[in-house]
């Protein structure tokens, strides 16, 4: 290529960036699918939203926007959680390699040989990677349930709670009270009465005008679909034991909203939205179900966002990143994967470290020292992004140099700033 074409194509790519840098700017505006609306009631303001897509060339904005929003969110994780291995996830090669893939395939772009911290809680990035397998097999469940002609139904459980109760006192209540709900013979009787064969459940948390909100879910799968009056009674039935177990504990649900059983049609549709409301966490159906946050407050990566408004959110996210450790997100029930037919559970640090999660090639491959450049500017979800609508190696290595990523150490002092960044990561400390 010659010096001139060169030039070219390096003028074309910054004057690209500078397009996404200028989109940025009119997202504080309210002119693109970024926004940023008026702070609520409880004095946080709102965190970003992303529109859901409606076509081919929004839905390939839509996943840019919501890489570039994870891994923004991952670095304001790291920073306060400064301590935790969040702060290491994606941020170097696998220990003892000194390259960093960038993979295609065939709609978006990911990484390959990472380090990975795999917590469903805390990192946004490795959340939405273990969620969106934990999703398909939610689906698979039903939709081997629907088989049989069994049914799956919604139980939500939750206690009541202020903004002086702490997180981690809640989540004691609430996981207890479920325990021992399903306790003893009178759980034993109920699964034969309605013809329960198992359940998963989920837990959840957000944050709102009345401090912490935790809350599970449970889905329950029987023989045979439930008719609307045994619908009710089970209702009635888990309602009663669930708000007398969290009593016992010094807690309190409401006999009317404590516990909440619903189900619907097994049709495709059906399917869909029962697994997307029970896996919404750390996926982006939940960045934009603006209607969830209005009622039931922010999520925790959405309390990420606003720490650029509000520093109290950064002590709120490590309350609940210290309640959530060693709990576990979602939960099968004993023999319910044989029965369906699904296989071995995978655990969530094993998910977040598979390169093999979907077929993808291998497009171009960083090294060591140049992908720290990348993350010590801020630019991993910007060169997703990138890299997704443009899987040219040569267009990205442009567009690397655009961003003052050098592509290799050409200078005497470089060696010891390769050294000294790539040990800076290693410690957390960026």
């Amino acid at each position: 290529m010659s010096i001139i074409a060169e030039n070219e194509q390096l003028r074309e790519i910054t004057q690209t960036s500078g397009a996404l840098r200028g989109a940025r700017r009119e997202a504080a505006l309210g002119k693109s699918t970024i926004t940023v609306t008026p702070p609520p009631s409880s004095g946080l303001r709102e965190p970003f939203e992303l529109r859901e897509p409606f076509d081919a060339a929004d839905t390939a904005q839509y996943l840019a926007d919501s890489r570039r929003l994870r891994y923004a969110r991952l670095d304001t994780a790291a920073r306060v959680l400064s301590s935790d291995r969040v702060a290491k996830c994606s941020r170097m090669p696998v220990p003892g390699t000194d390259y960093v893939h960038i993979k295609h395939n065939g709609s978006s772009a990911s990484y390959g040989n990472l380090t990975t911290c795999g917590s469903v809680w805390v990192c946004p990035v490795c959340s939405a990677r273990v969620n969106m397998e934990r999703r398909v097999e939610l689906q698979e469940a039903i939709s081997s349930t629907r088989s049989f002609g069994g049914g799956a139904y919604l139980l939500t459980m939750t206690i009541q709670h202020t903004s002086s109760d702490s997180l981690a006192g809640l989540l004691d209540v609430l996981v207890e009270a479920w325990r021992r709900t399903k306790r003893g013979k009178p759980w034993s009787r109920v699964l034969e009465r309605y013809g329960v064969v198992g359940h998963v459940t989920v837990l959840e948390v957000t944050y709102g005008d009345n401090g912490w909100h935790p809350h599970k879910h449970a889905l329950l799968f029987t023989k045979v679909p439930l008719s609307a009056a045994q619908v009710s009674a089970l209702e009635a039935w888990l309602s009663a034991r669930f708000c007398r177990m969290a009593s016992k504990l010094g807690g309190y649900a409401s006999p009317r909203y404590g516990a909440d059983l619903r189900g619907g049609p097994l049709d495709d549709r059906g399917i869909d939205e029962v697994t997307k409301y029970v896996t919404k966490f750390g996926l982006d159906s939940e960045l934009t179900d603006t209607g969830g946050k209005e009622a039931h407050g922010f999520t925790p990566f959405q309390l990420l966002d606003s720490l650029v408004f509000n520093d109290k959110t950064a002590a709120l996210f490590q309350e609940y990143a210290a309640a959530m450790k060693g709990r576990r997100q979602l939960v099968w029930s004993r023999g319910l994967r044989d029965l369906l037919g699904l296989s071995d559970e995978r655990g969530d640090v094993e998910i977040a470290q598979d390169d093999l999660v979907e077929p993808s090639v291998v497009i171009m491959t960083l090294t060591g020292f140049q992908f720290a450049q990348v993350t010590l500017r801020g630019l991993r979800g910007e060169l997703l992004a990138f890299a997704s609508s443009c899987p040219d190696a040569e267009k990205i290595w442009l567009w690397l140099q655009s961003h003052r990523v050098k592509l290799r150490p050409d200078k005497v002092g470089d060696d010891y700033r390769r050294a000294k960044v790539l040990g800076r990561l290693k410690r957390g400390l960026v």
